[in-house]
């Protein structure tokens, strides 16, 4: 007989079957299967946050780009995040400024409370003696949408006083305005609507 009638001869062992002894034999430990679910987790997370992260400069860019044009000045970057506004208004605001303040408060209100993109993360867990994914994303990075808010706030609250000259009202009006002409960068729906309520109070402001 040859090698390969003989093996073929080879006994079974009790309750096994010949398909089942060679499925076994080709299993991959489950070891080694959360490693590479872990491992093919974390690389996927870390090519999404670059993403976001490119995304993120382009549209910084494009935002600084509309400045210069508009208000002849780059735009800030490096805003933190801020609490209501609504509190700072003096006595005798300007309705037109304070309902604008308020909608932007509103609008930051609700975004916070929406999960975004960036909140996901991969959880850690140990094989063996190694630890592997908790993944989460960096604290700090303001997205677009806030920097232009926190801008809006600052300057709203001086245009309340009517410290904001006609000239300064319409460069504002113009860069909102070039916002809204660009949904393909800017695509947050809530965040065009607020805008375009923003510039219905400049346009009173204005007037």
């Amino acid at each position: 007989q040859d090698d390969t009638q003989a093996f073929s001869l080879l006994p079974i062992p009790p309750g096994r079957s010949a398909v089942g002894a060679s499925s076994s034999a080709a299993a991959m430990p489950d070891c080694c299967t959360d490693v590479l679910v872990l491992v093919a987790g974390g690389l996927f997370w870390q090519r999404a946050k670059a993403l976001r992260e490119k995304q993120r400069r382009e549209r910084f860019k494009v935002l600084a780009r509309i400045s210069q044009q508009t208000l002849g000045r780059d735009f800030q970057r490096d805003w933190s995040l801020t609490g209501s506004a609504i509190g700072r208004l003096p006595l005798g605001a300007d309705t037109g400024a304070a309902a604008a303040l308020e909608e932007v408060q509103r609008y930051q209100d609700q975004a916070r409370a929406r999960p975004t993109s960036t909140d996901v993360t991969v959880p850690t867990c140990s094989v063996g003696p190694f630890t592997l994914g908790g993944c989460s994303t960096e604290p700090g990075r303001v997205e677009v949408e806030a920097a232009v808010c926190e801008d809006l706030k600052a300057w709203l609250l001086t245009a309340a006083t009517g410290g904001a000259d006609p000239e300064e009202v319409a460069g504002r009006l113009a860069f909102y305005r070039q916002l809204l002409m660009r949904p393909e960068t800017f695509s947050d729906a809530a965040f065009l609507g607020l805008i375009a309520g923003v510039c219905e109070r400049l346009e009173e402001l204005h007037a």
